[in-house]
């Protein structure tokens, strides 16, 4: 009731995302990447969606007793679209870690990566990210089938989920690949990402505003031209020297700080790299739990606190997958 609605906002968002990138023309790395990761949070929300609507469908079988029942098994149904939603979702973790990675090298060395990543080269690793991504879900679908059966709660025959014993040891490896290692890993990485940007925004502050001093100061100082004539205390004209020349030195410096457009980039990219990074840390801290702790899971010691953190975890997933389109909307007019 409350994951489903949230999610087809989110999507409504992320197809503006994506109708907007477009119209405003994919042209550079960053724009292809963001543009990516909006495709792959739209998918991931339209699997929550269904996935969501076969449980209560699956629940409105319980409390019925049977009398209402479904053609199709909706256990198989959400299923088929949890897989698939995890698989999406690690298309964004990838997608996320890799262009604040990309930005943050273009902040930390601004002459050397200022045109980094180029078109080809993104669209190529954001391929091989995904293919990576698709073979996942296939593998773990390849032990799953829905296929008509006789379904002893209904006393009838409907197609219902059937698994493969051997798919364990399947999920086993690509849950402590995917689910596991990768989110620990780009919640580093990005966190390496943000402070970087972050100490890089305060100095490029500091630098404004001292470049804005310096100018004001000269301004209400009469005669601080570099030009001026005479001047009879030394001192004065020590200082009408120093005036002029800092500018001037603010501006040869300023080649390699950020302004405008380029702050204005970072500090999107920030938002979007520190709310991936909180929403990230439920996914997280639950996986690696589950992994440890192997009586919280489905089935286990602790299913109620498991089914419970589940859900809040992928109420979490599904703000940080819907929330795009605010921050683009507060950090890019163009995008406005």
């Amino acid at each position: 009731l409350v994951t489903a609605p949230l999610a087809i906002v989110g999507a409504v968002g992320n197809v503006v995302n994506i109708r907007t990138f477009f119209s405003m023309g994919v042209s550079d790395g960053v724009s292809v990447s963001l543009a990516w990761q909006a495709a792959s949070d739209l998918l991931f929300l339209v699997s929550v969606v269904i996935s969501s609507a076969a449980i209560a469908l699956h629940g409105f079988e319980k409390i019925s007793e049977y009398t209402f029942w479904c053609p199709v098994d909706p256990e198989a149904v959400s299923l088929v679209f949890n897989n698939t939603g995890s698989g999406s979702y690690a298309i964004t973790m990838l997608v996320t870690t890799y262009v604040t990675g990309v930005r943050c090298l273009s902040v930390a060395r601004p002459l050397r990566f200022r045109n980094f990543p180029a078109l080809k080269k993104t669209t190529l690793v954001l391929s091989v990210f995904t293919s990576l991504c698709i073979a996942s879900v296939i593998a773990l679908l390849v032990f799953v089938g829905v296929s008509p059966n006789f379904d002893t709660k209904l006393n009838a025959t409907r197609p219902i989920l059937w698994i493969s014993p051997q798919r364990k040891v399947t999920k086993d490896i690509i849950f402590g690949l995917r689910d596991a290692f990768l989110p620990f890993v780009s919640q580093i990485l990005v966190s390496l990402c943000v402070v970087v940007m972050a100490t890089s925004l305060r100095e490029a502050s500091h630098f404004r505003q001292k470049y804005s001093s310096q100018i004001a100061l000269k301004n209400r100082t009469p005669n601080t031209s570099a030009h001026t004539s005479i001047v009879r205390d030394p001192l004065q004209k020590m200082n009408t020297v120093t005036l002029a020349a800092e500018p001037q030195t603010a501006r040869g410096k300023s080649s390699t700080k950020l302004t405008g457009k380029d702050l204005q980039v970072v500090r999107q990219m920030l938002v979007i790299a520190s709310v991936y990074w909180v929403c990230n840390v439920p996914k997280t801290a639950f996986n690696l739990t589950t992994i440890i702790f192997t009586d919280f899971n489905k089935g286990g010691r602790y299913e109620a606190l498991y089914t419970t953190t589940n859900f809040l975890r992928q109420l979490i997933q599904v703000f940080n997958a819907g929330v795009g389109i605010f921050i683009y909307w507060n950090f890019n007019s163009r995008f406005r």
